[in-house]
């Protein structure tokens, strides 16, 4: 699942313009998430998204909300049942950074180590043409992506193989999460050697851009040939949306930590007769 992550790296992201819902099932395929199953629900106002996750695991049910909150430079993670929130800066300290190509395996906290380094993006894409996918005009898009750091980056390889099916919906504006395109680390503000990274984009540059000009309506991931996860749209709406679904008032702000500590409990209380 991890290759999931790195998806962030693969995408563009688009504005919105008026209030916007949609939900999407995920199912998985391939290996130990076989059988599992996941909803989410995106919220879209003004400079805020709120993204409603719900997982199925045979009798194990998890639910937990995202915001993004870019006109405050902020992202916290919600529990509405335990009334909690954990929120983090979008815009990361300098010591937290780390190669995003790199797997959670690498060790937290590792020292960031000056020179330069290099993210090569390499695209393969097939344009498949115009279809009709849940109601909507969508492109169909076959993308292979090889991700590649080398350098005071460290060093790392990994491969995306997506197909997706692009519609002219609405998506999340926040020039903060824009302005990530500078990969560049450094262990402070005052560190006078960082470790300066170049960004390389080869292949189909261009109709890979073109590709992500919108929002995937179905999106199939692939892992070596085989489908691993499939994700499609079932439902979508422009009605207004109230403003407390993107507040946290009547939260309660806590750890890290303590947000997973107590999520964790509550997942286990699943299990109590």
């Amino acid at each position: 699942m991890r290759k999931l992550a790195l998806l962030a790296l693969a995408t563009l992201i688009l504005p919105a313009y008026a209030d916007v819902r949609y939900t999407k099932k995920v199912t998985f395929q391939h290996g130990d998430s076989e059988g599992m199953s996941m909803q989410t629900t995106t919220f879209l106002k003004n400079r805020r998204e709120r993204i409603d996750t719900v997982m199925q695991a045979g009798p194990m049910r998890i639910q937990q909300s995202e915001l993004t909150l870019c006109d405050l430079e902020k992202r916290a993670r919600l529990d509405s049942e335990l009334k909690i929130y954990t929120s983090s800066p979008l815009r990361p300290q300098l010591s937290e950074m780390r190669n995003p190509l790199e797997g959670p395996d690498k060790p937290e906290g590792a020292p960031i180590q000056p020179g330069t380094g290099t993210y090569t993006m390499n695209y393969k894409v097939q344009d498949l043409g115009v279809e009709k996918v849940a109601g909507l005009d969508t492109h169909h898009y076959r993308l292979q992506i090889t991700m590649q750091s080398t350098g005071c980056a460290g060093e790392s390889l990994n491969n995306i193989d997506r197909e997706v099916w692009i519609a002219d919906l609405p998506r999340l504006e926040c020039p903060v999460l824009d302005a990530s395109s500078d990969f560049s680390m450094k262990a402070s503000e005052s560190d006078p050697a960082p470790c300066k990274i170049k960004l390389i984009q080869q292949g189909d540059v261009k109709l890979y851009q073109a590709a992500m000009k919108g929002e995937p309506v179905k999106e199939i991931l692939y892992h070596e040939g085989a489908a691993m996860m499939t994700t499609e749209l079932t439902e979508y709406s422009s009605a207004a949306l109230d403003d407390a679904l993107f507040s946290l008032d009547g939260l309660k702000a806590v750890s890290e930590g303590e947000f997973q500590q107590q999520m964790q409990a509550k997942m286990m209380r699943q299990f109590r007769p």
